[in-house]
């Protein structure tokens, strides 16, 4: 079978391994003039910070399996580094505030990700699960 995915964000990526693996013939389209969507480091422009804008996924949890197995399946398991930075027993909430965020950067930014990822609030998240 021949199949199109138009658009080569992470979904559009996925759909498109998902096929080649069933044995499929796959043509993706994608607008810009890199892949990744969403995810990914924007160009340098004057004035911008070293290194450049990221608008891509910057906290890889453990609990991510699908993501990280994406990466390792694209030959990117090498392009980001895991660190351990909980001690026994802390939410994520915790080790977020001892690492210097305030409570509202929590509620407003780091619980923003946390409910639709684990459908818990970063208290409520065991700091050590993988």
């Amino acid at each position: 079978m021949r199949a199109a995915v138009v658009g080569g964000g992470l979904a559009g990526l996925a759909a498109a391994l998902e096929l080649i693996d069933a044995g499929d013939e796959v043509t993706l389209y994608e607008a810009r003039p890199t892949l990744g969507g969403a995810v990914q480091t924007l160009p340098e422009r004057d004035g911008d910070p070293s290194p450049p804008p990221d608008n891509g996924q910057h906290i890889a949890l453990g609990c991510f399996t699908e993501y990280l197995s994406f990466l390792d399946r694209i030959g990117e398991s090498g392009s980001y580094s895991r660190r351990a930075r909980s001690q026994s027993g802390e939410t994520f909430g915790a080790v977020l505030r001892r690492l210097g965020a305030s409570d509202l950067a929590v509620e407003r930014f780091w619980d923003v990700f946390m409910r639709p990822a684990l459908n818990l609030r970063c208290d409520e998240v065991d700091a050590e699960a993988e």
